[in-house]
């Protein structure tokens, strides 16, 4: 036994001697502060920065033995005066506050600048943030950024980019927002990495660039970079700069979410439940939506109410989703507003309430809500909730119907089919709104259209209509009893010509009976189509100082058609 133990004593001493600097390096002790992902971030005791690329050694500590180096590979990927970081593996998982040791052959000296820079930043940083002794001024926060940034300070670099971004003590401005974080992502700053990477990605204060935006977010995600990690994420998810992958998206979501980022936390969870390229898993999914929510993430919080509305990965429970909608609710959140005017119209896990409903309803309808929008219409179309008012209802039918709200461009159609509320009857707006909800699925809209677009007039027809139009009261006579006894009194476009003919022909000085015998059939024509829209084109025909015979033939007709 103790023959063992010697070995393994020697042993260790041989690695602790293997790994120690040749002659030429310097040994550049410190202390892991960081580990996320492959990376560890460490903090060095000498005032010395390493190249890229020199080798690193963790070490892990045995009682009894003293400190044992970690198997595996890693190297300085990062080296600024604000941050040191290397990049590798090893079989075991390091952790803050153990030993590293790092061999370089040519270390730098800290440029005496960068303390005075660094003086500068943390003054201003305490101007910034503000605590018991400093009262919070920006002004001055923004004047001492500004001189650290000038020197090359690159937390003080990205600090200018922010307050350019967000507007603190200047104006906002974008693009220099983006020309500042540039400065400090060229200097390996993750933050301002991943803040490139998202200023890429949405094109703003630089030109859209989906793989620019990749390749900042790669350089953050990295360093272990959490927002780095989800946006590179994204971008394998919709495949906006690289290939699209959503198993390389899943793993560096996970890697991000494990940091407690909220969005990715949200995001873990939209994958579980979409099951995008993984197994799909509800419960592991409203896990991490719950997680998100807990932060304050807003989406978050709506996906844990849609969860309990619906019993999704928990037990369905509609006074917890009432619980959560309005705690989203309270972030001004639309959808919530939605669901909490659904959940007071229903009555699920709180008395049904419609006046309660359309409140919620017009909060978020008056943002642009469309879903909302159609539900307000709804409310005043049918006074649920609200007092009756259809020409109102046609304005918030008309707001969604802009959105691409098919059932409100339906809607739409409608009123101007009818002349509901006022509006001027008006076919063609009718089948262009009609048109619009077809094209979108609305299967009620295609058949409105089928109904409305005229069919092709057939020649014979077409001879009829003519014939109809002569001044000869026999010519007229038979074109009409001959057009009675065919097919075509179902074309709906024929339909629509008799009607045009029978008002006019009938508003004008009747010259003999043939004429007015034609008249007549023309009632009937009208009468037998079936087609209710056509009553009140005959009603018009008893207005009008005419015939008796023709009045007959009218009246008899509308009654063919309904009341």
């Amino acid at each position: 036994m103790k023959q063992r133990f010697s070995t393994l004593i020697g042993v260790v001493i041989l690695l602790i001697i293997t790994m120690q600097p040749t002659a030429q390096c310097e040994e550049l002790k410190g202390k892991i502060t960081n580990v996320s992902g492959n990376a560890i971030h460490i903090s060095l005791e000498q005032k010395l920065l390493p190249q890229l690329g020199d080798k690193v050694t963790v070490f892990e500590s045995v009682p009894g033995i003293g400190l044992i180096p970690l198997e595996g590979t890693w190297t300085i990927s990062t080296a600024t005066p604000d941050h040191v970081v290397a990049t590798g593996a090893t079989k075991s998982t390091p952790f803050v506050d153990q030993v590293v040791s790092v061999n370089s052959p040519q270390p730098q000296r800290e440029d005496p600048s960068y303390t005075k820079a660094d003086t500068l930043y943390q003054q201003g940083l305490a101007y910034f943030e503000g605590n018991d002794d400093i009262t919070q001024d920006l002004a001055k926060a923004f004047d001492l950024f500004s001189q650290a940034a000038h020197l090359g300070h690159a937390k003080a670099q990205f600090k200018v980019g922010y307050c350019y971004y967000f507007a603190k003590h200047v104006a906002k401005n974008p693009a220099l927002a983006a020309q500042w974080f540039q400065k400090s992502a060229n200097q390996g700053y993750a933050p301002a990495q991943a803040n490139m990477g998202s200023l890429y990605s949405k094109g703003i204060g630089v030109p859209r660039d989906p793989t620019m935006a990749f390749e900042w977010f790669k350089k953050a995600a990295d360093q272990g970079h959490p927002r780095g990690q989800n946006g590179l994420g994204h971008l394998y998810q919709t495949g906006k700069g690289v290939k699209k992958n959503h198993q390389l998206a899943f793993s560096w979501i996970r890697k991000a979410a494990l940091q407690d980022l909220k969005d990715a936390q949200y995001n873990l969870g939209l994958y579980y439940y979409s099951g995008w390229g993984i197994e799909k898993d509800l419960s592991e999914g409203t896990k991490w939506y719950r997680k998100a929510a807990e932060q304050g993430d807003v989406k978050g919080m709506r996906k844990m109410g849609a969860a309990y509305y619906w019993g999704h990965g928990v037990a369905q429970d509609y006074r917890q989703a009432l619980s959560w909608y309005r705690k989203a609710a309270a972030k001004k959140d639309l959808p919530s507003y939605f669901a909490l005017g659904q959940m007071y119209k229903e009555g699920k896990g709180v008395a049904p309430d419609t006046t309660t409903a359309y409140s919620w309803y017009l909060k978020a309808a008056q943002q642009g809500h469309s879903d909302s929008q159609f539900q307000v219409a709804s409310a005043l179309f049918n006074g649920r909730g609200v007092a009756k008012d259809r020409r109102q209802a046609y304005q918030w039918y008309k707001k969604a119907a802009d959105q691409g709200d098919r059932y409100a461009q339906f809607s739409v159609g409608l009123y101007y089919e009818s002349g509901l509320g006022g509006i001027p009857e008006s076919r063609q707006d009718a089948l262009t709104w009609y048109r619009k909800a077809a094209d979108l699925g609305h299967e009620k809209a295609r058949q409105k259209v089928a109904e409305l677009t005229p069919d092709p007039i057939p020649q014979q027809a077409q001879q009829y209509l003519q014939q109809l139009q002569s001044t000869d009261g026999r010519t007229q006579q038979r074109a009409a009893k001959e057009l009675y006894q065919s097919t075509y009194k179902n074309n709906r476009a024929v339909l629509d010509q008799v009607k045009e003919l029978l008002l006019s022909g009938c508003t004008t000085n009747l010259r003999d009976g043939h004429h007015i015998d034609a008249m007549a059939w023309l009632c009937n024509i009208l009468g037998t189509s079936g087609d209710p829209r056509y009553r009140q084109p005959l009603l018009d025909i008893l207005k009008t100082r005419t015939h008796k015979k023709i009045k007959k033939y009218a009246q008899s007709n509308a009654r063919k058609l309904g009341r």
